[in-house]
């Protein structure tokens, strides 16, 4: 599924009959991915056997060549960004607002025009650190609105989105 995946935000097309494969864009054409890879403690209880490690690192070889950033993520404060040493699942909060705040300005940083994807790689369990949201309107629970703020601020991006769902609940 993750190969298919990737295939379709890199939206590369199939060789041509009596072609090879084809050849990686130079380094500033095709477009750029944004991996959000969750780094939270829910993670290692849904996945014992760390298939999700075994499948960032095939996912990471197949995208030799082509451009993406990595950005790991868990509360606020515990966002690394392109440095895959930092993948140990040992975050103490979830929070989906501030890993894409993170790679939108990433975004940010490439030039107009530039075509960009995100690839959301989680458990989907949100848990973010009260403290990080002192704004939570009244009658709202820290985590709905934090989903909420994330849906906004995901809606404004204009970068086109795909899920992964990681863990075995059952």
């Amino acid at each position: 599924m993750l190969p298919a995946l990737l295939a379709l935000a890199l939206q590369a097309g199939p060789a041509l009959p009596g072609e090879g494969a084809a050849s990686p864009p130079p380094p500033d054409e095709g477009p750029v991915i944004l991996f959000l890879v969750d780094n939270s403690a829910s993670l290692p209880p849904l996945d014992p056997d760390e298939k999700r490690v075994a499948a960032l690192e095939k996912m990471f070889t197949f995208l030799r060549g082509h451009r993406y950033r990595l950005i790991l993520f868990g509360g606020k404060d515990e966002i690394a960004v392109d440095d895959a040493s930092g993948y140990r699942n040992d975050g103490q909060w979830t929070d989906f607002y501030h890993a894409f705040v993170r790679a939108k300005a990433l975004a940010a940083t490439y030039p107009r025009g530039t075509e960009l994807r995100m690839v959301l790689i989680t458990d989907a369990i949100a848990d973010p650190d009260p403290k990080d949201w002192p704004d939570v309107p009244s009658g709202w629970d820290v985590r709905s609105h934090s989903i909420r703020k994330t849906v906004e601020l995901v809606g404004g991006m204009g970068i086109p989105l795909y899920v992964v769902l990681v863990g075995n609940p059952g």
